[in-house]
């Protein structure tokens, strides 16, 4: 039995150790579990024959009730801010939303604050989508949290009186993927072997297509039997051509 002892001991300082370390980056201001701030998009992905824009998407979590919503973005990459989407977002309901580029420090700031509304009830979803205009297809778009002037950093808003409190957020890197809309195979044609390889995915549950966005020929936003009959009206009846996919 005492061979024993020192075996539970270890798992029980274990046990604590990585607690620890799994809270270590919360705002001590912060209500219950760590909320956080994110990205949705793995890519900055670039739809070939169309105009040279593209989006990243934000998403947050927050287990409480929010009051307001700030948070700066610093942009570099080869790209240059084009605009800032909430359509289809958590916040959409929100009247004032905050959409303020600075050109000069390539600074975003993105806002929401409650004033007429309900506040932002508990839940994970979208932010928004901000749009780029690409200038090269070759490097990284990274956008990080910054300070814009006079007072706003990153913060959530909550409680009574309003305390603000940092989410945990880890700074995006997107490299530039370029695509052809409808190619779902990425063989850079689009033809009868694509409408095949989208039949067993949406049907089958075959293989994800390489770059999931260009499967997206309608543009709605989901990839199921309505993207194969645009697809076969594209290959085979001259129908329009696939569209830009807005998969996040």
């Amino acid at each position: 039995m005492k061979r024993h002892a020192p075996i539970k001991l270890s798992s029980g300082l274990l046990i604590l150790l990585l607690s620890s370390l799994l809270w270590a980056g919360q705002d001590p201001d912060d209500p219950g579990l760590a909320d956080t701030l994110g990205f949705s998009t793995p890519a900055l992905y670039y739809p070939l024959g169309y105009p040279g824009i593209a989006f990243v998407g934000v998403r947050f979590f927050n287990d409480n009730i929010v009051k307001a919503i700030t948070c700066p973005f610093l942009i570099s990459g080869p790209v240059s801010y084009d605009s800032t989407s909430f359509l289809g977002s958590r916040v959409e309901y929100l009247a004032n939303k905050i959409s303020n580029y600075n050109f000069s420090e390539s600074k975003l700031l993105i806002g929401a604050v409650p004033v007429g509304e309900d506040p932002i009830p508990p839940g994970s979803g979208n932010l928004c989508k901000i749009w780029f205009t690409l200038n090269d297809t070759v490097g990284n778009l990274t956008l990080d949290t910054t300070f814009f002037e006079p007072s706003n950093h990153l913060a959530f808003v909550a409680g009574t009186p309003p305390e603000d409190y940092v989410p945990q957020f880890t700074a995006g890197s997107f490299p530039i993927v370029v695509y052809l809309p409808g190619d779902v195979n990425n063989s850079r044609w689009v033809d009868i072997v694509d409408i095949i390889y989208l039949v067993k995915y949406v049907s089958y549950g075959g293989a994800i297509p390489p770059i999931l966005v260009g499967a997206d020929l309608n543009g709605d936003c989901m990839v199921n039997i309505a993207d194969i009959v645009y697809l076969v009206n594209y290959v085979y009846k001259d129908g329009p051509p696939p569209m830009p996919g807005c998969l996040p």
